[in-house]
């Protein structure tokens, strides 16, 4: 008897290993869906945070920080809406005007340990990361490449380097 297509995989099924593969299938979509509402809401409270920034006079700080720049709150919107296009989300971002006439994107990561920080200036950006003991600052132009470096960081890369690699390697 020939065993192939769909009937297969009901036969397939029967079998604990299928009723465990199954029930893993079931919870990886349920906790997908769990994250894509997750990062909607805090895409939401971060781009009401900033929708406040629009309305920021000079001397808004009490020390007569000039107001925001329309450039630079359209570029922080802009940042925000491709961070939740490419669901760099994850924990809590917070957002903070500075007296720079800037926006900063800050996030602490595992444990209070990594801090990621993003500043929008009117034609550039600049991203800075402390993860484990290594720290980095960089300069971008280019909305993708801060969006790029940024996925890299959260996808546990970090965690790749540092114990993977000798430890004579990894001191600074």
């Amino acid at each position: 008897m020939q065993t192939d297509g769909l009937f297969a995989i009901f036969r397939y099924m029967e079998t604990t290993f299928g009723y465990i593969a199954v029930a893993i299938i079931v919870l990886v979509g349920i906790l997908a869906i769990v994250y894509m509402i997750h990062v909607k809401s805090e895409s939401k409270r971060l781009l009401d945070s900033l929708y406040t920034f629009y309305n920021l006079s000079d001397g808004w700080d009490g020390y007569d920080a000039p107001s925001l720049d329309l450039s630079v709150l359209n570029r922080a919107r802009d940042i925000a809406f491709k961070m939740e296009d490419n669901f760099c989300m994850t924990g809590d971002w917070e957002l903070f005007p500075t007296c720079r006439s800037t926006v900063q994107f800050e996030r602490r990561g595992l444990f209070g340990k990594n801090y990621y920080e993003i500043e929008v200036y009117p034609d550039y950006y600049v991203y800075y990361a402390k993860v484990g003991k290594m720290t980095y600052e960089a300069t971008f132009t280019d909305m993708d490449a801060v969006i790029n470096i940024m996925k890299s960081d959260m996808r546990w890369h970090w965690l790749k380097w540092y114990f993977w690699f000798p430890k004579n390697v990894r001191k600074k």
